[in-house]
């Protein structure tokens, strides 16, 4: 047998220490007394000094056997999720306008919404290309989707009642501040929407400062959308809600107090913390430093793990390879039936890349910006530790800008890995 490429150890205090696979997604913690047992074992498996030890290292795959290729398994990994066959996913706009105007935003909103004409392209569309799926994904975007909610309401119908067949999961990204009871009445048990992400960013004080209406600033958001997100918690067991919180440099911990009100809810919640990124068209990054605003955000999940709320979703989850812009089958269709590249662009010409045609056929503009369908992984990701967490990053970053954006966890793996402690 050989070591995993992927293993990872870690002290996490006086006695105790973690062992990690980021493949295979192993966890063991361990005394200090065990150590030096542990790595004889796990360096040198073949002398075999604890068969027991043995056996866990191999069952939770820190050990491998010999001839197996964890380069030639990622690489399937990678070339499964690009060329998906089996899942028809749509990520819709159903408007290009928004009734906020969040501070960082870099969207150019516009009052397009999904019309007559454009739906029954969409339902044409989703004819012809759902023959042999199993799977349909369908996530809402915008701008708001919910000032568009009829035409939501359209598009789940239809697919609701000719496919009954097909398992249908549906999502929204919404800012929460319209999401009222009788919306989610709506949502929740007509229209098969069972996942949303809202964004708070912080307390009232910082999200009202960054995330406020366009037509008056001065209105108090968080408490509505706070209010809101209580409803849809209490009145539902069905329902996932990742809870966004865009962090800056200058929060504190008693900003993200109001977590506390949540824990009833604790089991429908992801708490998703992110630092703010720039226009990727313009300058690929962050807005703020990195390395202060990445160890603010490790020190604030070990606050909430502290709270009693899961933190171990960077783990388990594929927070960053679950992107499926450049995958086969996946579709971002703004109102107008153009498609755009992927969600985290602005909408001008540049990333409009085809058009769905009025009979429900897809033509691709030639010349645009556009993915590829082969593996594209330097050496420097071929090597590096945390390459099952992002199988080889941001496809527009990477193909697109032609540059290079590393996830967080390869320059602070061991603050991540501390998150683990149970």
């Amino acid at each position: 047998m050989k070591i995993s490429n992927y293993n990872v150890i870690k002290k996490v205090n006086n006695n105790d220490y973690i062992l990690c696979n980021l493949l295979y997604k192993s966890i063991i913690i361990f005394s200090s007394d065990i150590k030096n047992e542990l790595l004889i074992n796990l360096n040198f498996p073949n002398k075999k000094i604890s068969k027991d030890l043995l056996n866990i290292l191999s069952e939770n795959k820190f050990l491998i056997e010999d001839n197996f290729s964890e380069e030639f398994f990622i690489n399937n990994l990678i070339l499964n999720k690009i060329k998906n066959n089996d899942t028809l996913n749509l990520i819709l706009f159903s408007t290009l306008n928004c009734n906020f105007e969040c501070s960082y935003c870099y969207q150019h909103h516009k009052k397009i919404n999904f019309d007559s004409y454009n739906i029954n392209s969409i339902f044409k569309f989703i004819d012809l290309n759902i023959k042999d799926k199993k799977t349909l994904n369908l996530s809402w975007f915008g701008g708001e989707p919910l000032l568009s909610l009829n035409k939501i309401n359209d598009v789940n119908s239809y697919i609701i009642n000719n496919y009954s067949n097909i398992k249908f999961n549906s999502s929204i990204v919404t800012n929460g501040y319209i999401l009222s009871n009788k919306i989610t009445k709506n949502l929740v048990e007509n229209l098969n929407i069972k996942f949303f992400q809202v964004t708070l960013d912080g307390n009232q004080e910082t999200h009202n400062k960054n995330r406020f209406l366009k037509i008056n600033k001065n209105v108090n958001t968080f408490k509505v959308i706070f209010e809101n997100l209580i409803n849809l918690l209490k009145n539902y067991n069905n329902i996932i809600l990742t809870l966004r919180i865009n962090i800056y440099s200058d929060m504190k911990t008693e900003n993200l107090n109001f977590l506390k009100n949540f824990l009833n809810y604790k089991n429908k919640i992801i708490i998703s913390l992110n630092p703010i990124h720039k226009n990727p068209e313009k300058s690929p990054g962050l807005l703020e430093e990195k390395t202060i605003i990445i160890k603010k955000i490790i020190n604030f999940y070990l606050y909430i793990k502290n709270l009693g709320f899961n933190v171990d979703h960077w783990f388990y989850e594929d927070k960053y390879n679950s992107c499926k812009a450049g995958t086969k089958n996946t579709y971002f269709i703004l109102p107008n039936s153009k498609l755009i590249i992927c969600t985290g662009t602005d909408f001008n010409e540049n990333n409009i890349i085809g058009q769905i045609n009025n009979d429900g056929n897809l033509f691709f503009y030639k010349h645009k910006n556009t993915f590829s369908e082969k593996l594209s992984l330097d050496d420097e990701c071929k090597k590096c530790k945390v390459l099952p967490l992002c199988l080889g990053g941001c496809n527009y970053i990477k193909e697109i800008k032609k540059k290079k954006s590393c996830i967080p966890q390869k320059y602070f793996l061991d603050d991540y890995i501390n998150l683990l402690n149970y």
